[in-house]
């Protein structure tokens, strides 16, 4: 269809990576409220859009924890300004109603595999051709119909004989059979403020975020790589520490305002408890985590105790 051609050079005069179009069946919410303005039109299409990001090399400092490549600046924003535009485009030119969602309520690998951007590794990440895993993906909901793309495969064949992931994941969440343990996940373990031993025991000098099963794969050793960092929510590479533990809730929400680390889902505590588990891993930042067992808030000074002595 003309009008799909026509969207598809839009989105790359955007800026926009690559788009592919899929059907609306199998929609489906992270929760189960369905967002208003959904319920105001027949869905017909799904655009599937990607962004990729920055995943550089970070060499480690003392006192400072690494940031996982996707938080590092707000890609989602990044993308989802870009998702506007071509939303108003197809108001302007098919008098569409759009609906964007970037990591948002909608649940978008399973969209993305329909489409055809990739399919999934072991890991549960979705990974493309030629700009592998380190992505984000991003949706407009239209009552418009546009051409739909070939979906992808449920699994990656490439996945089928290679286990690094596998045998690479500390926490052994990602099982051989392609199920995944959630609550293993450092990634999962990092945004919650329960204290568990496996994440004490394999953080090392991380501020948020895990990327060890996508670094290991074979699949993102010569994709293109990105070097910029978008000022939507930049919070960069690392995080001085000895900062971090002393802040209060509010003052942790607004140093990390407009990134991903204010989202509703990373507890503020979470972020402290990190930062403690990264201190207590150098002879010099164990110095910063003594001082908060006596100065720090007092409802996680046991739990620095625990960090400390583990």
């Amino acid at each position: 269809m003309e009008k799909t051609e026509e969207l598809k050079n839009k989105a790359k005069e955007l800026g926009i990576i690559l788009i592919k179009i899929t059907d609306t069946e199998d929609i489906s919410f992270t929760s189960e409220s369905i967002p208003d303005y959904f319920k105001k039109f027949i869905p017909k299409s799904a655009i599937v859009a990607i962004q990729n990001y920055n995943f550089d090399e970070v060499s480690p400092s003392p006192l400072y924890g690494i940031n996982a490549p996707f938080v590092r600046s707000n890609y989602y924003k990044e993308l989802k300004k870009k998702l506007e535009k071509l939303s108003k485009y197809i108001k302007n030119n098919y008098n569409g109603n759009s609906y964007i969602s970037c990591n948002g309520s909608i649940r978008e690998k399973i969209l993305a595999r329909k489409a055809g951007i990739g399919s999934y590794g072991k890991n549960q990440i979705i990974s493309n051709e030629k700009y592998g895993s380190y992505i984000i993906i991003g949706l407009i909901i239209t009552d418009i119909e546009f051409e739909k793309d070939r979906p992808s495969e449920m699994f990656d064949p490439f996945c089928k004989n290679c286990n690094l992931c596998v045998k690479h994941c500390p926490t052994g969440v990602i099982n051989l059979d392609g199920t995944f343990t959630k609550e293993k996940c450092l990634q999962y373990m990092g945004q919650n403020a329960e204290l568990k031993e496996e994440q004490i025991k394999f953080w090392d000098n991380r501020f948020y975020g895990c990327e060890i099963c996508q670094k290991v794969c074979p699949k993102n050793k010569n994709i293109p790589r990105r070097t910029d960092f978008p000022e939507n929510g930049k919070i960069g590479s690392s995080v001085y520490l000895p900062e971090i533990i002393f802040l209060s809730d509010d003052e942790i929400k607004q140093k990390f305002r407009g990134s991903q680390l204010a989202l509703s889902w990373v507890e503020p505590e979470a972020l402290i408890k990190n930062a403690l588990i990264a201190l207590s891993k150098t002879e010099e930042g164990k110095k910063f985590v003594v001082e908060f067992i006596e100065n720090g808030r007092e409802n996680m000074r046991d739990i620095a105790e625990k960090i400390l002595l583990f």
